[in-house]
């Protein structure tokens, strides 16, 4: 059995070694939601990705399956780097707009207040990820988001708490009432 989540990014210090690149750990582990297929994802931010790549090779270049690339982020060139240790896959992906307005850290914050509005969500994400669907089609998927999940999930950052739990609350119902 792997480690809990927190325990491996103690061990590798990896937030206090990343600072100067605000790194947030985002994603299905710290939102209880993980399967043991989950990553471990941490966003982080710099303008200069080459320096990130560079830096992130000198700290975790050793580690199994160690790859760094450049990938597309909501058309924005981003750099992603994974390794792995602790029996967890280590996913940091960092972009060049601040932590707040990155794509996975908005989905991270709108899955949070949703789980905290109502956590029986977590039951249902849980299991839907279990069957190998993605942690924003489990989402969209519970709360009937018609649409691409991804975009659908995102659109909810600017729903209110009251809406939220009025979403939640039909949805559940319906759910329930189905079985």
């Amino acid at each position: 059995m792997r480690p809990e989540y927190q325990s491996v990014l103690a061990a590798l210090k990896l937030l206090r070694t990343l600072h100067r690149y605000r790194p947030l750990a985002i994603g299905s582990a710290p939102l209880g939601i993980d399967v043991p297929m989950s990553d471990l994802d941490v966003a982080c931010t710099s303008t200069n990705l080459v320096e990130f790549s560079d830096f992130a090779f000198d700290q975790f270049g050793l580690y199994p399956g160690f790859a760094a690339d450049y990938v597309d982020v909501s058309g924005q060139r981003a750099m992603c780097v994974v390794f792995a240790a602790h029996g967890w896959e280590i996913e940091l992906l960092c972009q060049p707009i601040p932590i707040g307005e990155q794509w996975g850290v908005r989905h991270f914050l709108v899955q949070q207040r949703l789980l905290n509005i109502d956590p029986r969500l977590r039951r249902g994400v849980r299991h839907l990820k279990k069957l190998g669907i993605s942690t924003q089609s489990a989402f969209a998927q519970i709360l009937g988001l018609p649409g691409d999940p991804y975009d659908a999930v995102a659109a909810l950052a600017s729903t209110s708490d009251v809406d939220l739990i009025t979403l939640t609350t039909e949805r559940l119902r319906t759910a329930r009432d189905a079985l």
